[in-house]
């Protein structure tokens, strides 16, 4: 009596592996069609095993390959040029056979089997640099020495942070939106006609 065999699958983008989970058959006749593969041996406990399976798209048979051990049969097909998407399906028919299991030992989702490195990771690009809104910072210019960090070529010897003392030379500048963090940016500020409570220089002591 002729049996189906149990028979597992998994695929990539370029290939679908099939598997016939038969032991110790002798001589297995396989062929591979571009639209078909067929199964037929007899196991050493003489079952019988045989079945064909209509593939869900065309395949390239030569490109193909089988192997045979003690346990298993397995073939490896591999797809056309142009076929690049995950089947949906093994079979043609579309439809759930009890003798079709996935092989969860090879099988890998779609995103997973993505060879290509995604982008980045090369360091600083445009965008990363525009993300740093360096051209925000115009108080920049004020680092004497270093050319309002023109393309950062002003860094040369950095020779103009030497009038960074007290980090008095740091001018913010006029086109700086945020501008500075301090303690009083919530207060509101001072009327500048109020010089009442000017203490910059303390008073002098009566003559």
């Amino acid at each position: 009596m002729t049996q189906i065999p149990p028979v597992i699958w998994a695929q990539r983008k370029d290939k679908i592996f099939i598997t016939y989970c038969v032991e110790n058959v002798k001589d297995p006749k396989i062929d591979i069609e571009a639209s078909e593969v067929k199964f037929d041996a007899v196991a050493s406990d003489k079952k019988h095993y045989s079945i064909d399976i209509k593939l869900f798209k065309e395949i390239n048979p030569e490109k193909s390959t089988k192997t045979v051990s003690d346990r298993q049969i397995e073939l490896v097909l591999k797809k056309q040029e142009d076929d690049t998407a995950f089947w949906p399906y093994l079979t043609k028919e579309k439809q759930k056979n009890h003798w079709l299991k996935v092989d969860f030992n090879k099988w890998v989702d779609e995103d997973e089997d993505d060879e290509e490195l995604g982008g980045g990771g090369g360091g600083f690009n445009e965008d990363m640099m525009n993300g740093l809104n360096l051209g925000g910072m115009g108080g920049m210019g004020g680092l004497g020495g270093m050319g309002g960090l023109g393309g950062m070529g002003g860094l040369g010897g950095m020779g103009g942070l030497g009038d960074m003392g007290g980090m008095d030379g740091f001018n913010y500048g006029d086109d700086d939106e945020d501008g500075p963090m301090s303690d009083s940016d919530d207060e509101a500020p001072a009327d500048p006609a109020d010089k009442s409570e000017d203490t910059t220089t303390p008073p002098s002591k009566p003559e």
